[in-house]
């Protein structure tokens, strides 16, 4: 299955997509803020990006352009 950051600072949001992909075999990775996202982006290939829009610091549009 496919490797998934998921990034939003609202830890129950986090959970609850954990909670749903992994059972179905998706290695997932979540963080709270866009830098912690950018870290784990650094010499790592995703499959697919989840990002809430509105994050601490930077925008998840603006994760999105810097990923």
């Amino acid at each position: 299955m496919g490797s998934i950051l998921v990034v939003d600072d609202d830890s129950v949001t986090r959970r609850l997509i954990r909670g749903l992909l992994e059972p179905v075999g998706h290695v997932v990775t979540d963080v709270a803020d866009a830098g912690a996202a950018l870290e784990e982006a650094r010499g790592r290939r995703f499959d697919l990006a989840l990002l809430d829009v509105w994050l601490p610091g930077m925008s998840g549009l603006d994760l999105l352009e810097s990923l």
